[in-house]
């Protein structure tokens, strides 16, 4: 599985095709910051932070920005993703904490986040728990990424396989500003 192959044996095969390019072309374009959240134990840091580094798709690397973890242990984790399934519990919680509670604070309480982008849908229900709107959560799937806008005719929003830079302009061409 992802975590085994991508932190613990160092083997990068776990990953979807083209999210390097079309990141990269996000947060260029868009002058996005992108955060990653991800259920792997803190304890896991350095090794994480190597798999972003290191990770190349066709001479392109995911763009650079912070990283929130796991405070918990690896056993911890397993049995919260595979007893209580509970991951979004933990990644809510922790986005509200680390990103929604301080912009509130900082009074700033629109438009904290333009985008969420994950593979599961427990990612999906932890950006709905800290109010990203569904029109602008994205899941991950294969080589394409789908939508939840009601409004659009078709859920396929990307095709990876297609010509990144023009997916990644669609992408933010369909984003509300």
């Amino acid at each position: 599985g992802g975590i085994y192959d991508t932190i613990l044996t160092e083997r990068y095969s776990h990953c979807h095709n083209a999210v390097c390019q079309f990141f990269s072309e996000v947060a260029t374009e868009d002058e996005i910051q992108v955060l990653y959240v991800t259920s792997r134990p803190v304890s896991l840091a350095s090794r994480t932070r190597k798999f972003l580094d290191n990770l190349r798709q066709q001479n392109h690397g995911l763009p650079d920005g912070p990283v929130l973890g796991f405070l918990g242990n690896l056993a911890q984790l397993l049995v919260m993703e595979l007893v209580s399934y509970q991951t979004h519990h933990f990644k809510a919680e922790i986005l509200w904490k680390h990103v929604v509670e301080p912009f509130r604070k900082a009074g700033l309480t629109r438009g904290t986040f333009q985008a969420a982008f994950g593979n599961t849908l427990m990612d999906v229900q932890a950006y709905s728990m800290v109010a990203v709107p569904l029109s602008r959560t994205y899941l991950i799937k294969k080589d394409k990424i789908h939508s939840f806008d009601r409004e659009s005719n078709d859920d396929e929003l990307v095709n990876l396989t297609i010509n990144t830079r023009d997916s990644a302009k669609a992408w933010g061409n369909a984003m509300p500003r």
